[in-house]
């Protein structure tokens, strides 16, 4: 836990020393994150790191110069329609300067994109998907964590250090019609344009639905991913 406070009161010392010096404004940090989910960044687990970093820079009196840090927790409960409805909560009741999270994939994008016209800063431990990167589109994210894309380039070079020229991406994705794209896919996804790019070709890829005990088969997939990716 000792890095994750060491970045959460990194944020917070950045934030702090930029604001500007004549307001005596108190500090308002909106943090939105989900109360549960499979990842690492729930608020059972980030808040009370969270706590002892605003205790931590309170203490600093030089930097606050008298005024305090108000910190409003939200569950974004890892949706695209929750997360953004509690940001723009804080921003009409004015209870937010900077946004710790969303960290899920579809619940921080619109809030990144609404971010730079509310003047909000966002400051995400998720947000890895490649699309991030657009700085065009989502101006005032700023991402702590190493991205996907960071994966790809790892790979890419990794590719050409042992010479290799043929891959196959298997990756686990639902198939329902209404199931949006896994954290499989697009840890996946920059290997694919990476690969793309080294070989001049797409790589052979196939998806499967984990969660599907009756037609998953992982000896099919296997047999069927070796004979399109082992060199000849």
């Amino acid at each position: 836990m000792n890095w994750k406070r060491s970045l959460t009161l990194l944020c917070f010392t950045i934030l702090i020393s930029s604001s500007t010096v004549e307001t005596r404004e108190d500090i308002k940090i909106g943090v939105i994150l989900p109360m549960s989910t499979e990842d690492l960044w729930i608020l059972p687990k980030t808040s009370p790191a969270i706590d002892i970093a605003v205790k931590k820079v309170m203490k600093r009196e030089n930097l606050l110069r008298g005024r305090k840090i108000l910190v409003t927790y939200e569950d974004s409960k890892c949706d695209e329609t929750e997360g953004p409805l509690r940001a723009i909560d804080m921003y009409v009741k004015k209870s937010a300067h900077v946004f710790l999270g969303p960290a899920c994939n579809y619940a921080v994008a619109p809030v990144a994109r609404f971010s730079y016209s509310w003047n909000i800063p966002v400051i995400s431990a998720g947000a890895l998907v490649s699309a991030f990167e657009d700085k065009s589109e989502y101006k005032l994210l700023t991402r702590i964590m190493g991205s996907y894309a960071k994966l790809g380039h790892f790979v890419e070079e990794a590719f050409d250090m042992f010479d290799w020229s043929v891959v196959g991406l298997l990756y686990s994705s639902k198939k329902g019609p209404n199931d949006g794209r896994s954290s499989c896919y697009f840890a996946v996804e920059p290997l694919f344009h990476a690969m793309t790019r080294k070989t001049n070709q797409k790589p052979w890829h196939e998806s499967f639905d984990e969660e599907d005990k009756v037609l998953l088969d992982y000896g099919k997939l296997l047999t069927k991913a070796s004979k399109h990716t082992r060199s000849k």
